[in-house]
């Protein structure tokens, strides 16, 4: 939801990664596209960690262009 993107474990690609997490959103910077994330343990508080993302995705695009 909001852009916000999740893989777990094997979706990552990475073996070593299997029993993590990445949760990212992106943000537009002019005209070049970021990202920002957060890597954890596949059991957690998904809820908060999409809103966190989602939410410092806007503000990061919205600080950058202002």
């Amino acid at each position: 939801s909001n852009g916000v993107r999740i893989a777990i474990g094997s979706e990552l690609g990475i073996p070593s990664m299997r029993d993590f997490t990445v949760v990212t959103s992106a943000y537009t910077a002019k005209d070049t596209v970021g990202f920002l994330g957060i890597i954890g343990p596949i059991r957690m508080e998904y809820g908060r960690v999409i809103s966190t993302v989602g939410y410092l995705g806007k503000l990061v695009g919205q600080r950058i262009n202002a």
